[in-house]
């Protein structure tokens, strides 16, 4: 798995992380068997990526394992804000089985795991919609 290091915009900003820390506690309380949890908007530039790279840190922080898994095939920005890396493969490869699950996890400094979203296909709704998506998910919340 490869180790990455993470660049955060907010840093340790005491009112941003105890907005994230309430967040968490919100989704801990909606039962034990939630282990998936998507985020989506009706436009770009609202602050999913945000929002869900600064909470996977606040569960990290609370104890617990976490697989951030970046989905947005279209217009991904997690690699080019969070990291310096180069040559990051993710979903995209691994759902057209151009890289497997070992190729595309990657272990972040702030203690969760990640998949970025990988090169931009011209089909990201039928990668998303397959059947392999579903193993996928599956198979990772055994995992986390």
């Amino acid at each position: 798995m490869r180790q990455i290091k993470l660049k955060y915009e907010f840093g340790n900003e005491y009112f941003i992380s105890e907005a994230y820390k309430t967040l968490r506690t919100n989704i801990q309380f909606c039962g034990a068997d939630v282990k998936v949890i998507a985020f989506t908007s009706c436009e770009a530039h609202e602050g999913k990526t945000t929002i869900c790279m600064e909470l996977a840190k606040s569960f990290a922080e609370n104890g617990k394992k976490i697989l951030l898994v970046d989905a947005d095939m279209r217009q991904s920005v997690a690699v080019s804000r969070y990291t310096d890396e180069k040559n990051v493969v993710g979903l995209s490869q691994l759902l057209s089985a151009q890289a497997g699950i070992d190729d595309v996890k990657c272990s972040t400094d702030a203690g969760f795991d990640m998949i970025f979203a990988g090169k931009f296909p011209p089909n990201p709704v039928e990668l998303l919609g397959s059947n392999l998506f579903r193993e996928f998910l599956e198979r990772e919340k055994a995992n986390y």
